[in-house]
């Protein structure tokens, strides 16, 4: 409340996967979170960079490879990881990914 009374922009973010494995029971915890923070974004009409979701995205696609897809070790990102987590990220900030440095 401090920062959007300051009239800080607040963007909120879901959590990245546990592992690479959508239907762990980690990952199944962590959706009652991520279902939190996304509710919060659009109670409180906040930006929201759902890492989540595009991480699960990324393992849906065509030729993925859930293991080592975009993480080195199931929890720290790879380059693929990185990449996916900053697009998400410039998005919701809704910046052309093409001019930001």
């Amino acid at each position: 409340d401090r920062a959007l009374d300051s009239g800080i922009a607040v963007l909120c973010t879901t959590a990245t996967l546990v592992g690479e494995d959508l239907a762990s029971a980690a990952n199944q915890t962590l959706a009652t979170y991520n279902d939190a923070v996304r509710a919060l974004a659009v109670a409180r009409s906040l930006r929201l960079a759902d890492c989540n979701e595009a991480f699960a995205q990324a393992l849906r696609a065509p030729g993925a490879v859930p293991g080592a897809w975009l993480t080195e070790d199931g929890v720290h990102f790879n380059a693929r990881g990185e990449a996916t987590m900053a697009r998400t990220v410039v998005a919701s900030w809704q910046i052309d990914a093409a001019t930001a440095d």
